[in-house]
């Protein structure tokens, strides 16, 4: 959505510019906007994340059955899942901040680019 806001808001407010001008800032502004963001936000997991086996799979909401195939909370022997270990230490700090920056990163800077692009495009039009 907030690459749609930016899209509509080179549309309106830059209409004078060349269309090719627009098309390669709004591919750019994609690219850096979406793509890296989403690289550096999986260095997390790609750290964190481990396999492991476990016996009471009910606390569990999403498990890999060694098929391939997804099951949920099913509570029958042993399964094998892929979740974040944090240390022991400072497990809820690691868990409060990967909250935070899902809600940062999901709703919030989302949000505060759609409103200014809409914004600037209210300002420009009225």
């Amino acid at each position: 959505m907030a690459s749609v806001s930016l899209d509509k808001y080179l549309a309106v407010v830059r209409a004078t510019d060349r269309r090719a001008t627009r098309k390669l800032l709004a591919s750019r502004a994609v690219y850096v906007g979406a793509w890296l963001p989403a690289a550096i936000l999986t260095i997390p997991d790609l750290v964190l994340a481990r396999v492991q086996d476990v016996q009471d799979v009910s606390s569990s909401s999403y498990l890999f059955a060694e098929d391939g195939r997804e099951s949920a909370g099913s509570s029958s022997g042993s399964s094998t899942i892929c979740q974040r270990i944090y240390p022991a230490k400072s497990g809820l700090t690691w868990m409060e901040v990967f909250c935070f920056q899902h809600i940062l990163v999901g709703f919030v800077l989302p949000g505060v680019v759609i409103l200014v692009c809409y914004c600037i495009i209210i300002y420009n039009l009225s």
